[in-house]
C-alpha cells in the first residue's frame, strides 16, 4: 500500500490536481485549504469580517452542498462564524430525499436545518410555474432559488454560501461562450459583494474538482442524495460534461486554467450590470419589475381565473 505524501500513514485517496497520495487527515486538510483560500479572499480582498457572522449555507442534499456543509463546519471554530443551513422545498419530488439527507447531516453536526416551503410561503411550486411560464425549468428554478436565498439572507443579515464547483463554473463558461450568452458571462462570479438589499455571496468550492468532492465524501462516510431532478435535460448538459472530462483526462488542470483565464482576463472587460429597485418588492433588478414578481403576478392571475 502506498504511503501518504506528508506522513507515514497509509494513503486512503489521491488528490486530482496535483496527483498526490494522501491519508484521511491530510486529504481533509487539502480540501479545507481550498475552502480557506476563498474565506481569506473574502476577508482580505473584500474587507469582510467573518467573525461573529452568520453564513447561510444553501443546501440541496447533493454531493456538493453536503461536502460544503461539512468543510465549513470543520473551519467554523477557526474563523468564528455560525452556520445557518437552509434548503428550499421547491415542490419537486426528488427533493424529498435531499431534505431527509440534509436533516441527518445537520443533526450529526449539531446544526438546525431551516426548510423554506415555497408552496406555503409564496403560494406556488416549481412544477406549477413551469406550466404557465415560457422559461425553461432550470432558469425558473435558478431564479426562484436566487431570489429566496437573497431575501432570507438580507432579512437575517447573513452571507450566502453556495456549493458551486470548479466543474460547474467551467461548464457554464464553455456553454455560455458556445451560445454567445453574454448575460450569463456578465453575471458569472464566485464572489459577489454586498449591495443595497443584496446579500454578499460566495462559492468556496469554486476551485475544487468534483472528483475530489466525491473522494472527500467517500473516505469520510458522508451521506448525500443521488436523486436526479426530473427536469434535467441530459441531452443539453452531458455533451459539455463529456468534453470537459475528456480535456481534463488528457491535461490535468486544464479546467482550472480555463476558469482562471476567464475571471482574470475576460470577466474584467465585461460591462457592469446596472441595478435598480423593483417597484413591487424593492429588491435589486435590471428592470422596473423584477422577474420574480412578474412570474408571481402571472401565477396569481392564472390562479384567480381558475
Amino acid at each position: 500500500m502506498e504511503k501518504c505524501h506528508y506522513c507515514d500513514n497509509l494513503a486512503e485517496a489521491t488528490s486530482w490536481s496535483p496527483e498526490i497520495p494522501l491519508c484521511l487527515n491530510h486529504f481533509n486538510r487539502y480540501m479545507e485549504k481550498k475552502v480557506e483560500s476563498t474565506l481569506k479572499n473574502v476577508i482580505y480582498n473584500y474587507h469582510v469580517t467573518l467573525e461573529g457572522r452568520r453564513l447561510l449555507v444553501a443546501l440541496s442534499g447533493g454531493k456538493d452542498s453536503m461536502a460544503l456543509l461539512h468543510l465549513l463546519h470543520s473551519l467554523s471554530l477557526k474563523y468564528h462564524y455560525t452556520l445557518m443551513p437552509l434548503i428550499i422545498d421547491l415542490g419537486l419530488p426528488h427533493l424529498h430525499d435531499g431534505i431527509t439527507i440534509c436533516k441527518k447531516n445537520c443533526r450529526n453536526l449539531g446544526l438546525e436545518l431551516q426548510i423554506y416551503d415555497l408552496k406555503s410561503e409564496e403560494g406556488f411550486t416549481i412544477p406549477e410555474l413551469i406550466e404557465i411560464d415560457g422559461h425553461t425549468p432550470c432558469s425558473i428554478c435558478g431564479l426562484i432559488k436566487r431570489y429566496i436565498l437573497n431575501k432570507i439572507a438580507v432579512e437575517h443579515n447573513s452571507i450566502i454560501v453556495m456549493g458551486h464547483t470548479l466543474n460547474d463554473y467551467t461548464y457554464r463558461i464553455l456553454r455560455a461562450l458556445s451560445l454567445g450568452d453574454m448575460d450569463t458571462l456578465r453575471r458569472l462570479s464566485y464572489i459577489l459583494s454586498q449591495g443595497k438589499r443584496m446579500a454578499m455571496r460566495f462559492s468556496p468550492l469554486h476551485d475544487t474538482y468534483e472528483i475530489d468532492i466525491c473522494t472527500f465524501l467517500r473516505i469520510n462516510g458522508i451521506e448525500y442524495s443521488h436523486a436526479i431532478c426530473p427536469y434535467n435535460d441530459f441531452r443539453i448538459y452531458n455533451p459539455y460534461r463529456r468534453i470537459m472530462d475528456s480535456l481534463e483526462e488528457i491535461d490535468h488542470g486544464v479546467l482550472r486554467r480555463l476558469k482562471r483565464t476567464f475571471f482574470r482576463r475576460l470577466k474584467p472587460t465585461a460591462p457592469k450590470v446596472n441595478l435598480r429597485e423593483c417597484k413591487i418588492c424593492g429588491y435589486p433588478t435590471t428592470s422596473e419589475i423584477c422577474l420574480f414578481c412578474r412570474i408571481k403576478n402571472l401565477w396569481m392571475k392564472r390562479k384567480a381565473k381558475a
